[in-house]
């Protein structure tokens, strides 16, 4: 993919920052927040056993490989080799300030397009699926700038850039489902396809929760009057994260 007009370049270990400027810190602040919060769940996924909220999420043992390859990634910024790009590449983080200041070639045609247009469907970040790109929107930096968690749909992005190039089973899934109670619902072949159960996840081990309804055969996607909430009806089933942060990452 080629991006016209992108310079001022940092590095965050081994992911890269373009075009960030003054809010170089704040990315870098999200990525720091990301991997802290990831070492619990890093732990979970070596327990040799399935956990309460690994078992809510994903279902079935035999991913767990994935799930915790997955994570792993997420951390430590594993380069891939994408479809798209000539080598491999850890995840490319691009912020978008505003309308007219980069173009990228991202339709069928290979004609250039303003990448702030895929910012105004409202997303915070949307990934390029096949290329090494991450893009942050305005939106980004509204949520991030008091934060003490990482944003949700940073991670997501994230995570759909791994998804991308998993040589197993997982791939990125274009339906996601962002609803807390529909990705709970989600049979285990579809949860390790859906970027936003892996955030969930991960905020429920941060959370220290481990009481979760049980769905029913018959009917999967059913909380039987337990409900997880991301404030919760009980204390048991409390998810304690802000509503506000819990932004739709997208791709685009």
């Amino acid at each position: 993919m080629r991006i016209s007009h992108l310079f001022r370049h940092n590095h965050h270990g081994p992911y890269s920052i373009y075009h960030c400027d003054t809010n170089t810190a704040l990315v870098q602040q999200d990525l720091d927040l990301i991997w802290a919060a990831l070492q619990p769940v890093l732990l979970d996924t070596h327990l040799g056993t399935a956990s309460p909220a690994y078992r809510a999420f994903f279902k079935d043992s035999i991913y767990n490989t994935l799930v915790d390859e997955i994570i792993s990634n997420v951390t430590t910024g594993a380069p891939l080799l994408k479809k798209n790009s000539p080598s491999p590449n850890s995840p490319l983080i691009v912020c978008i300030p505003g309308p007219g200041i980069l173009t990228g070639d991202g339709d069928v045609d290979g004609s250039l397009k303003d990448l702030y247009d895929s910012c105004k469907t409202g997303a915070a970040a949307f990934y390029r699926p096949q290329t090494n790109w991450i893009f942050l929107c305005p939106l980004f930096f509204q949520v991030v700038q008091q934060a003490t968690r990482p944003s949700a749909f940073c991670p997501a992005i994230i995570v759909h850039f791994y998804l991308d190039s998993s040589p197993g089973p997982a791939t990125s899934s274009t339906d996601e489902v962002y609803d807390i109670n529909s990705a709970f619902g989600l049979a285990a072949a579809a949860a390790i396809n859906n970027a936003q159960s892996y955030v969930w996840y991960s905020a429920f081990i941060n959370a220290l929760c481990r009481n979760f309804p049980t769905p029913t055969n018959d009917d999967p996607g059913s909380c039987r009057g337990r409900c997880l909430s991301e404030y919760g009806a009980t204390n048991n089933d409390n998810i304690l994260t802000n509503a506000s942060v819990i932004i739709n990452g997208q791709t685009g």
